[in-house]
């Protein structure tokens, strides 16, 4: 190999190297719950196996806000792949029904998402967007936004949809 092919393989392989992801450390609210989801036999098989051999995570954008009603904090998890499939599950975690000192559990499951926001928008209120794609449309311009918005029924004791609608996505800037 000549010595300019040597230089042009050696920077090619920087480059490489500096534009892959910065691996950081899992904070502890990260690792509880992915301990938490992976400890828990309803976790779906495909989120287990993100989390397992950890080409998911838990995002680190944990929301806390009381969706149940009961005057105690709940926890609004995402799971993300990292990639272009964003986050691909939201979970709910609370102690609704149960004493002030005991574990959270997921009071909710939604898996099998897409590049899915979850947000608190108001107290009580769960909004799941995801986008809807048209033929040809490229991942940054869905056609539509699909938001869900949930709220926790005490007679049921689960998050119940109580609307969907679909809006249009912003406009790329």
């Amino acid at each position: 190999m000549t010595p300019r092919r040597v230089l042009a393989v050696f920077t090619a392989c920087a480059a490489a190297l500096v534009l892959l992801p910065v691996a950081h450390a899992a904070t502890q609210q990260q690792r509880f719950f992915r301990a938490t989801l992976l400890g828990d036999d309803k976790t779906g098989r495909d989120v287990r196996a993100l989390l397992r051999d950890q080409s998911g995570y838990v995002n680190d954008r944990v929301k806390f806000s009381d969706l149940t009603g009961d005057k105690r904090a709940d926890a609004v998890v995402m799971i993300a792949t990292g990639g272009a499939a964003g986050n691909v599950a939201v979970y709910v975690f609370s102690t609704e029904g149960l004493d002030e000192d005991a574990d959270l559990r997921a009071v909710y499951r939604g898996e099998g998402l897409y590049r899915a926001q979850a947000t608190v928008p108001s107290t009580g209120l769960l909004l799941i967007r995801t986008p809807k794609y048209a033929a040809g449309s490229g991942l940054c311009c869905p056609a539509k936004i699909v938001e869900r918005r949930l709220r926790w029924s005490k007679g049921s004791e689960r998050f119940k949809v109580t609307s969907t609608r679909e809006v249009d996505p912003p406009k790329p800037a």
